[in-house]
């Protein structure tokens, strides 16, 4: 059987040696053509054979009446199945014209075609098509998109379980969906309760690759745009039940305030922000009276001033914020930035937050930190619980918040022994190296001063 590793590697050394688009350009493409290699292998099962879309295909791509090429387009164009709006299939349509063009004439693409075939010929069955689809997608689109790593995607979505339990009907919204793998997640671990998304992001190209990988995994309860949360004239329509998001960070913006609609609107005062806590602003101005929302943000957000500790101090008096949880540096595929989850749920009757510092629950994977599923289901623990657990975590006052400036940082309130321990033993490791090497230093600097008849230095 064909590893997922090895149908990277040969994947991508194939577009490196054919193909004039990088392996990031490619991608769609590939996961067009695996998109619809599973739907006619469905075809294929229920017609007991006698309908094989694939083979027509291939057969069609190496008859040389027709260039390879156009083949593979009506083909990334019969995905147009996902699109119920016509506007979106023209779109799609011009988007997939302006990569095909690039594309070399000749047998790349009924080669490159065979290939994913043969590839995914393991692959066909229900349960493991997605682990191919998404294993794909991170290897070749990495670089390209930024991923919710599955530890991370995990929690968040036990975190939305938890809180949404006994709940019924609930409608789903991720403002910057990327490729809707943190969505998938969330309507997985809740299927009982979510039985409706809204995904949208500013980026076509994402949503393209959403729309496919929500068809892969099964997903058809969904309605997935283009579209922009922080746009300057965007104003209030709707509120969810359930948010879940990890939006890009920190980007240099600002944002104009948000203009009324058709709702009330919660936070009014706040007009000009920047990027990240218009995020939290607009994200907390989309969500029910009653709803939860999830989202990872950088952990400076928790301790800016200025601003920062205005936003703060807004959301504390409103008594939407539930939890912080801090998570382990250097969980995520694209950045070794430290990120929180912040955890909002409105409540009248609350009096502090949940104060969770995580920071030291990771396991070391190469270069990269793992949260073990002992560690999420830990975290998770404390969180539906409301234990405190010293060390980890701790009910921290809406009074001792604001005597700390609105500081919404765990590890401001929560002393984690076993990090500082982790830290302190890391400090003594490298002085004992570095004196090792000064030690030996001196000793060849003895050497040179011995055969000058000059006194030696203490070793």
């Amino acid at each position: 059987m064909i590893s997922l590793t090895n149908i990277s590697k040969q994947l991508t050394c194939f577009i490196r040696r054919h193909s004039p688009l990088t392996v990031e350009e490619m991608c769609p493409i590939t996961l067009a053509v695996l998109c619809y290699r599973f739907t006619t292998y469905d075809i294929a099962e229920a017609t007991a054979g006698e309908r094989d879309d694939w083979g027509q295909l291939l057969a069609k791509m190496d008859s040389g009446d027709v260039e390879p090429k156009y083949w593979l387009q009506t083909v990334l164009l019969k995905s147009a199945d996902l699109y119920r709006d016509r506007l979106e299939m023209f779109d799609l349509y011009y988007r997939i014209t302006q990569v095909m063009n690039r594309l070399p004439k000749g047998d790349f693409c009924t080669e490159y075609v065979m290939l994913i075939g043969k590839c995914s010929k393991d692959y066909c069955s229900a349960g493991r098509r997605s682990v191919l689809f998404n294993y794909i997608l991170r290897t070749h689109g990495g670089r390209l998109l930024e991923l919710v790593p599955y530890d991370v995607r995990t929690l968040m979505s036990q975190i939305v379980q938890h809180s949404v339990r006994g709940w019924e009907d609930l409608r789903l919204y991720d403002p910057f969906c990327g490729v809707g793998s943190l969505a998938i997640s969330v309507m997985e671990r809740n299927k009982g309760a979510i039985i409706d998304a809204m995904l949208t992001d500013v980026d076509t190209l994402q949503t393209d690759m959403a729309r496919l990988n929500l068809k892969v995994n099964g997903y058809d309860g969904y309605e997935l745009r283009a579209d922009d949360l922080l746009a300057d004239e965007w104003s209030l329509n709707e509120r969810y039940d359930v948010i879940a998001s990890m939006p890009a960070w920190s980007l240099r913006r600002k944002i104009a305030p948000i203009k009324q609609g058709e709702l009330r609107l919660r936070y009014p005062k706040f007009g000009d922000l920047p990027y990240d806590y218009a995020v939290i602003i607009r994200a907390l101005e989309s969500l029910k009276e009653n709803g939860v929302m999830v989202l990872a943000m950088p952990l400076s957000v928790l301790s800016q001033m200025g601003i920062g500790e205005e936003v703060r101090r807004g959301i504390i008096a409103h008594r939407d914020l539930k939890a912080v949880i801090e998570m382990p540096v250097n969980l995520l595929f694209s950045t070794s930035v430290a990120f929180a989850l912040l955890v909002f749920q409105h409540n009248e009757r609350r009096e502090d937050v949940m104060m969770i510092n995580a920071k030291s629950l990771f396991e070391k994977q190469g270069r990269m930190n793992r949260m073990s599923l002992a560690n999420v289901n830990q975290i998770v623990r404390i969180y539906a619980t409301g234990r405190e657990m010293e060390g980890l975590a701790r009910r921290v006052s809406y009074g001792e918040i604001a005597n700390n400036l609105f500081n919404l940082l765990p590890s401001q309130y929560v002393s984690n022994r076993r990090l500082e321990q982790r830290a302190l033993e890391e400090k003594v490791r490298r002085i004992n190296e570095l004196t090792d090497k000064m030690k030996e230093l001196t000793r060849e600097h003895n050497e040179y001063l011995r055969q000058l008849g000059l006194p030696e230095l203490e070793v």
